[in-house]
């Protein structure tokens, strides 16, 4: 098995699994001190027209509380206490953080920032957050915009008036139905790993398909070395792990 680049190419998913609960302060810095190549995090609205980081809508799985975040202001969420037993098996608690502050530690770092908006946003939060990451004057090169099917019509807008940010396009198995939208639109592809079990010959034609526009190829989420070999041999340009250490 041999495995070089992308072992350099590491994004931690949701930060840092055995640093601190996912999307959490204690994740990031994990991720930070251990170097990966990206960090991703997820964000989304609360009641009062604040951005969050947390990945699920509804906090029901770390708080027992059945409360979607676009329905609770910050002051109440700021307070819970998060738990969640993560991939190494251990109970980590936290608490949701700010997107200002998420930016804030990732300007301090080398690390690229990943950065999914959730179902709940719409133009208004997309124009919010582009506020924020030019008022935290991280380094643009940092900073990687995503979003699913649900909201693809957003990078489409973001392309309109931004035409210099990383975009990515997170795909499951019906991603074909998107190649040429993001070709057009310079998007990068986000891609699950059973799309390369459904169909390897037609996941690597269309990895050179993405390259040969000049746009690279992420996959997630890998936690396997072979599996990460194999990939890398497809020409995956870097992959999203739980648990792979750089």
């Amino acid at each position: 098995m041999k495995v070089q680049k992308l072992l350099n190419k590491l994004v931690a998913h949701r930060g840092g699994k055995f640093y601190g609960l996912e999307n959490t302060k204690e994740a990031f810095e994990g991720a930070i001190k251990f170097n990966y190549y990206g960090i991703e995090c997820d964000i989304q609205p609360t009641k009062d027209k604040l951005l969050v980081v947390h990945h699920d809508l509804n906090i029901l799985g770390f708080t027992g509380l059945n409360k979607d975040i676009v329905a609770t202001e910050w002051e109440e969420l700021k307070s819970l206490e998060l738990t969640k037993i993560e991939v190494d098996k251990n109970t980590y608690k936290g608490k949701i953080m700010l997107f200002d502050d998420f930016l804030d530690l990732i300007k301090k770092s080398s690390c690229k920032a990943f950065i999914e908006m959730k179902e709940t946003f719409n133009i208004e939060y997309v124009h919010m957050m582009f506020d924020k990451i030019e008022k935290s004057n991280i380094n643009k090169e940092q900073i990687v915009i995503i979003a699913n099917k649900v909201s693809f019509n957003l990078l489409i807008e973001i392309r309109k008036f931004n035409k210099e940010v990383k975009l990515q396009f997170v795909a499951y198995t019906d991603y074909t139905n998107y190649i040429d939208d993001c070709l057009n639109n310079q998007i990068d592809l986000d891609v699950s790993k059973n799309v390369y079990y459904e169909n390897k010959k037609e996941f690597k034609t269309n990895i050179e398909k993405f390259h040969s526009h000049g746009l690279e190829v992420n996959c997630w989420v890998v936690d396997d070395l072979n599996l990460l070999s194999e990939l890398e041999s497809m020409g995956v340009d870097y992959i999203t792990t739980d648990t792979i250490r750089p």
